[in-house]
Formats: structure tokens, sequence, C-alpha cells
């Protein structure tokens, strides 16, 4: 498969892109051991903080807790 060819696998080039526009043009990465701790703090801030309209405008994180506090059966 030729990369950037959104029919193949819509949900591949959309992170690929996001991940192109949020972390790759506002850095200059020099090599794999700088780019570890950008990545990191992007998916960090991505899990943590941006809200998301298929959940509810939550975070992953605040959905997430959420639903394991709608879901657990206390003991």
């Amino acid at each position: 498969m030729t990369p950037g060819q959104p029919w193949h696998n819509g949900f591949v080039e959309s992170f690929h892109n996001r991940m192109r526009d949020e972390l790759l043009e506002d850095n200059s990465i020099e090599n794999l051991e700088h780019a570890r701790p950008l990545v990191d703090l992007r998916s960090r801030r991505y899990k943590d903080f941006h809200p998301h309209s298929s959940l509810g405008y939550l975070s992953p994180r605040q959905y997430a807790e959420q639903w394991r506090q709608e879901n657990t059966v206390n003991a």
C-alpha cells in the first residue's frame, strides 16, 4: 500500500495527519532519542487533556474514568 491514500485506512491516515500537524511541523527532530520524549508528551497530552466529540467532549482518560465509575460493581 502506498502512503497518503486515506481510502485504504482512514484511521491511520488521520493519525498520521494529526501527528504531522501537531508534532512534526512544530519541532525540528534531530534523531530517534530526541523524538521519543516529544511523542510521549504528545501522547499524554492527547489522552489526558484533548476532548473528543465522539466521547462527549471528554478526554480519553476522563471518559475511561467515567465509564469505570458507572460500570464497576461495588463489592
